[in-house]
């Protein structure tokens, strides 16, 4: 570190009371947070087969489950809680968040049928919604504005990378549980789901004990938060942000749809047990989330030192012009290696959208405004995409009733409507990102 970049640093802990140490260690609270609501989210696509043979559920009920049944409360909720987010103590809140959705995870395990299964699926879901709005806006006030980069992208990239990573956890939680379900007589899924979320209520009480509230930084002292300011930002905008934050709902659509379903196309079409599926999609979609999530930016980095202020939309354009092809044309390969290397691709492209756009917000956003244009982030992509990709797929499966790989028939349906969508979307957020670059520069 240069004198001058330490020299910043101890300025910056002097005016919000947090020495560089303090909040890298808060980042890394966070991200572990981060690690477990993502597990705790994802873990039900896993378990798809057992769950829907124990609670005798349709795949139609188990994408509502899935898809649907988390992400309209998730969504639904994001708004007013960013909303205190923005105006009240981040640490409480983010500690009530993490001890609900740790205590519904539990209480999934003991759920009889589908309607008690879907509530505590909504639970875990309005438990969730509170951390990333929170943590992005804390990180923002701990760091100068040159220096979030590193510590946002270690934080969205576990998103990336644990959404295919939590499979991999999944099936060794899994291969743990069946022993010890062995000797209590409960089942391995319900045993999975409690070791899976009783860490986090844990996790929750140590937050709360050993994080302290970092001060707001303002770069303006007029800088107003309530909501009428906001919608006025974004009506002064809407021409940019309207298709960002729109066309990474759209490709959520057919990346939770590909989610939800792969280890059940690997069990049915392909022959996989539940762990082999889950250790196979998690470790080459992992490896696919590290290369989205840690080399992608790298590439926006250098975008941004020729076109300042231009490099997200930028590299979102490019890499679902690659991506586009293997979103249509590989889900239903009956060659193992070909659907991989789609998912590996795909997977490669979600990951890096999950670094971009948070560090869109922080390049383009107001101080007070981050954690609700971060929530309506994740509304787009859980209200869109979380929603109908699980059971689009299911009904897009059923158009192809009779065929041979009628649920990756359904998964490549989507990629085909989804991809010149999200193509028209980015263009469309490249050619107005002027105007909402030179306000912020």
């Amino acid at each position: 570190m240069s004198a001058q970049d330490l020299a910043e640093c101890e300025n910056v802990a002097t005016a919000t009371g947090f020495s560089p140490r303090r909040a890298w260690y808060i980042v890394g609270l966070l991200t572990v947070l981060f690690i477990f609501s993502t597990i705790d989210r994802t873990i039900l696509a896993l378990l798809a087969a057992p769950v829907s043979k124990s609670l005798a559920l349709s795949d139609s009920q188990m994408g509502l489950v899935i898809g649907m049944g988390f992400a309209v409360l998730y969504s639904l909720a994001g708004l007013p809680l960013a909303h205190w987010i923005d105006t009240k103590t981040r640490r409480t809140l983010i500690t009530f968040g993490v001890v609900a959705w740790s205590a519904m995870t539990v209480a999934s395990a003991f759920a009889h049928d589908f309607t008690t299964l879907l509530i505590c699926r909504a639970g875990v879901a309005f438990g969730e919604a509170v951390l990333s709005p929170a943590a992005i806006s804390m990180i923002a006030d701990m760091f100068p504005r040159h220096k979030r980069a590193l510590p946002v992208s270690i934080y969205a990239s576990i998103g990336g990378i644990m959404a295919s990573g939590a499979f991999i956890i999944g099936a060794g939680v899994l291969q743990l549980a069946r022993p010890l379900s062995t000797a209590t007589g409960i089942e391995p899924w319900q045993m999975t789901l409690i070791l899976l979320g009783a860490p986090g209520i844990a996790l929750g009480l140590l937050f709360a004990t050993t994080v302290e509230e970092p001060p707001r930084v303002e770069h303006h002292s007029d800088e107003k938060a309530d909501l009428g300011a906001f919608v006025g930002y974004l009506k002064a905008n809407w021409l940019f942000y309207a298709p960002f934050i729109l066309g990474v709902g759209v490709l959520a659509i057919f990346i939770y749809g590909q989610m939800a379903w792969l280890a059940t196309i690997l069990i049915r079409d392909h022959g996989f047990t539940v762990e082999k599926a889950g250790y196979t999609f998690g470790g080459v979609g992992m490896l696919g989330g590290m290369i989205g999530t840690l080399l992608i930016p790298q590439l926006t980095v250098r975008i941004e030192r020729a076109r300042p202020l231009r490099g997200v939309p930028i590299t979102q354009l490019a890499l679902v012009i690659l991506a586009a092809p293997f979103m249509i044309l590989t889900p239903t390969s009956p060659h193992v290696p070909i659907l991989l290397a789609g998912v590996f691709l795909t997977v490669t492209l979600a990951a890096s959208f999950a670094v971009l756009m948070p560090l869109g917000f922080q390049s383009y956003g107001p101080s007070r405004m981050r954690a609700r244009l971060m929530a309506l982030y994740l509304l787009s992509t859980n209200l869109i995409g979380l929603s109908i990709g699980p059971i689009a797929a299911v009904y897009f499966a059923g158009l192809w009733e009779g065929t041979a790989r009628p649920l990756a028939h359904g998964v490549a349906t989507i990629g085909m409507i989804a991809a010149p969508i999200v193509i028209a979307c980015y263009v469309t957020s490249y050619r107005a990102v002027r105007k909402v670059a030179a306000a912020a520069s």
